[in-house]
């Protein structure tokens, strides 16, 4: 399908790969549907139909030495040179060789893991200044009821250092190991550091 989205007036309606499933068909359907629509063409205060395309394409890597892998990060440079996040609680260090990784490091996160259900070592992420002060963010669960967003200095000679406990949640009592934190990154200013953090399958701070 070449449809990844369809802009209808000032509404984009996501086709496959950006929140739509399906095949071709439903890219026909989409397209069908915002043509005839008010917004279409020739509708009441719509520009058209406008088919866009994001210019991405997606390569599978795969690796019998990264299972579980749940993020990763390139370093400075442009040898292709990334950092790897596990689930079990390691970070791992390898190149891009075309559709092939080289891995060339291993860490383990210096304290332990819970990886039930949605737990983990989840998220990794460099800070902006990474060249200069080595800075990584890591997020992982350490029981039922504690995750946490840590800092820790990292090069490829030391490993991990300077453990830097930046956010935490606590429940009172274990709960489902879902819902813990999301996505993370830095804001255009370069010191504005955001996450997302579910409800930890506490239903009633979901709107909190």
């Amino acid at each position: 399908c070449s449809v990844i989205s369809v802009s209808c007036g000032d509404d984009e309606i996501p086709g496959p790969g950006l929140g739509g499933s399906g095949g071709d068909s439903q890219c026909d359907d989409i397209v069908a549907d915002c043509s005839a629509g008010g917004a279409g063409e020739g509708g009441e205060g719509g520009a058209g139909c406008v088919e866009t395309k994001l210019g991405v394409s997606f390569e599978t890597i795969q690796h019998d030495e990264l299972p579980g892998a749940t993020d990763f990060q390139f370093l400075p440079g442009d040898r292709g040179d990334v950092l790897f996040a596990l689930r079990e609680g390691k970070i791992r260090s390898g190149r891009l060789n075309g559709d092939k990784v080289q891995l060339n490091g291993s860490w383990d996160i210096p304290e332990e893991v819970f990886v039930g259900e949605a737990c983990g070592l989840t998220n990794i992420l460099l800070d902006p200044e990474f060249s200069e002060n080595g800075f990584i963010y890591v997020t992982y669960c350490t029981s039922t009821t504690q995750t946490l967003l840590v800092r820790y200095t990292w090069s490829k000679d030391d490993g991990l250092s300077d453990r830097q406990v930046v956010f935490e949640t606590e429940l009172d009592e274990p709960t489902d190991e879902w819902h813990r934190f999301g996505s993370l990154g830095f804001e255009e200013d370069g010191e504005t550091l955001w996450m997302m953090v579910g409800d930890h399958f506490v239903t009633a701070n979901g709107q909190c």
